[in-house]
């Protein structure tokens, strides 16, 4: 047993040196892979160190300003709870002031009321008429005073009249717009009436040498060797100025148409109206015993002027003449039967002829 456990305790023996020499070999192995880390180490340390150094030294340049960052904070502590103690001051005063505005505003309103109700004019206008002006309380109160005296003495007021007021001036726009309208008109239309003006006479003076022309060759043909004219009595205003008729027989001075004899002055107004006719021609015309105080030869004259007009136009005229009615075309006449009976006829001359003739 003895040798047993010897051999057991040198097996042991061995086993534990080898395990050492193994150990030993892992430990040279381990220290060969330390070598590095070693070297890595040393930099660390040694770069730490400079660290280090670095900063105690900026901790010791800081300290300084850390005590004086804590002295500024406590001075701004201080000023804090200053401006804290001058806000709660501000906005209690504030308070005051909004209930002072709010009384203010009351005020205002009740006076404004007041000016409204009691003067019966908008605020707009009071603010107009009467501007905010410096002066004193006692002032004011004087002339309020002085003008309540005065609208007393005025009696009692339309209330109505402003508006009435309004209405006339609107009234007054409107009919100084209308006169200014009219009398722009009234320049037009005062050159239209002098432009129109200018050509009337210009045409009536043309018109009035034809006529007179006229006149005086139908004239000479019922007075041959005559002297005949219209002479206008104011030249220089032809419209408004009078026609003298100038009409003397062969062998007669007259100064007056009232001295010619009844048959002369029917041929004097005859020749004015063929003159008449042949200056400004008509489609009718009416002559209403125009004949009878001619003779024969001037009642031929009268019939052949009748001729020539009565191709340019109707003629109606009124005559007992027998040889005036031989030229109609138709008769109309009133007759009396054997019956003694009135009655009204019309014949036409062919029909006459052609009756005579068969």
């Amino acid at each position: 047993r003895e040798i047993l456990t010897l051999e057991n305790e040198v097996k042991l023996q061995n086993d534990t040196v080898k395990t050492e020499d193994m150990v030993a070999s892992s430990i040279e192995n381990i220290l060969k892979r330390m070598e590095p880390l070693n070297v890595i180490y040393k930099e660390f340390v040694e770069s730490s160190e400079d660290k280090i150094a670095f900063l105690k030294s900026m901790s010791e340049g800081e300290f300084g300003e850390t005590l004086t960052i804590k002295e500024r904070i406590k001075f701004l502590q201080r000023e804090n709870e200053e401006l804290s103690m001058e806000i709660y001051n501000i906005k209690d005063n504030m308070e005051e002031l909004k209930v002072k505005k709010a009384k203010l505003e009351m005020n205002v309103a009740n006076y404004v009321k007041n000016i409204v109700e009691e003067f019966n004019i908008p605020i707009e206008t009071a603010v107009k008429i009467y501007p905010n002006k410096p002066g004193k309380k006692e002032d004011y109160l004087e002339e309020i005073k002085k003008l309540k005296q005065k609208i007393g003495r005025m009696g009692t007021v339309n209330p109505l009249a402003v508006e009435e007021c309004n209405k006339l001036e609107k009234r007054e726009e409107f009919l100084s717009s209308q006169i200014s309208d009219l009398k722009e008109s009234e320049k037009v239309m005062d050159e239209i009436v002098k432009e129109i003006e200018k050509k009337i006479c210009k045409r009536f003076n043309k018109t009035f040498k034809e006529i007179n022309k006229n006149f005086k060759k139908i004239f000479n043909y019922l007075f041959p060797n005559g002297k005949a004219e219209l002479i206008l009595i104011d030249e220089a205003d032809s419209m408004k100025s009078g026609v003298e008729i100038i009409a003397e027989p062969l062998g007669k001075r007259l100064k007056r148409l009232t001295l010619l004899s009844g048959g002369e002055k029917a041929l004097v107004a005859i020749s004015l109206l063929f003159a008449f006719h042949y200056t400004s021609p008509s489609p009718f015309y009416v002559f209403d015993e125009v004949e009878p105080s001619l003779d024969d030869i001037n009642l031929q004259k009268f019939i052949n002027l009748l001729k020539k007009i009565k191709e340019e136009a109707q003629v109606v005229i009124i005559t007992h003449q027998r040889r005036t009615m031989e030229i109609a075309d138709i008769i109309y006449g009133v007759s009396m039967g054997v019956d003694g009976v009135s009655k009204a006829f019309s014949k036409k001359i062919t029909e006459m002829k052609e009756v005579k003739a068969y």
